[in-house]
């Protein structure tokens, strides 16, 4: 009966029912895939090996007898090639003495026009940088007079504010010191009326003082009349 993946899973069951899931899984991996018939044999790998013996034997052979062909036809091919190497080495030689040539030819050439462009490049860079350099100074000596002329006229709008900021100082100081003067007359009329003022209640506090002093006499001079 030959072994099929069905009936190796139902043995698989079988047998997991009955021994339990690692004694099955362990029973069935020592046996093969497939059918006993497929399994080879010790006698089946010596038949095998002779045959591999006999098939090697039979290629040696084959190829001694490919190696003892006339010798003359490798002398032959060797010429042709060292014949053939050598005409195409003359050629490899011509051709790179050629190709050297035009290539010096071509540097020269080339050596030539970049010189010559790097000429008049250097005469056009020359010439813009001098153009360059005279719009530069004519700009420069335009925004000097310019700069000249603002500052002149800023010169002269100070001048002219500092003239009428002295003015309105001047009229504000003459007008503070009239008004300190005319404030100092003021003050000077009211320390005069004070000091009049203080005089005259001295004045009349000294009458009255004199006045107390005979009527408290004149008091005593009758107390001692009464008495006496």
């Amino acid at each position: 009966m030959v072994m099929t993946e069905d009936i190796r899973h139902r043995i698989h069951n079988r047998l997991d029912e009955l021994m339990g899931t690692e004694e099955a899984t362990a029973l069935m991996e020592a046996f093969p895939p497939t059918g006993w018939a497929d399994v080879a044999t010790n006698a089946d790998l010596e038949h095998l090996q002779t045959v591999l013996r006999q098939e090697i034997r039979s290629s040696a052979a084959e190829t001694r007898n490919r190696d003892e062909r006339p010798a003359h036809r490798m002398s032959v091919l060797r010429g042709d090639l060292r014949t053939e190497m050598s005409v195409l080495r003359g050629d490899l030689r011509t051709e790179m003495s050629d190709l050297d040539a035009r290539l010096c030819s071509k540097m020269s050439d080339l050596d030539r026009d970049l010189r010559s462009e790097m000429t008049g490049l250097r005469d056009d860079l020359r010439s813009e940088m001098t153009n360059l350099r005279d719009e530069l100074r004519t700009d420069m000596t335009g925004l000097r007079d310019d700069l000249r002329s603002e500052m002149t006229n800023l010169r002269d709008e100070l001048r002219t504010e500092m003239i009428g900021l002295r003015d309105e100082l001047r009229t504000d100081m003459t007008g503070l010191r009239d008004e300190h003067h005319k404030d100092s007359v003021s003050l000077r009329v009211e320390i005069g009326n004070v000091r009049s003022d203080l005089l005259r209640d001295q004045r009349n506090l000294v009458f009255s003082f004199i006045g107390a002093n005979a009527a408290i006499a004149a008091l005593a001079v009758t107390v001692q009349q009464l008495l006496g």
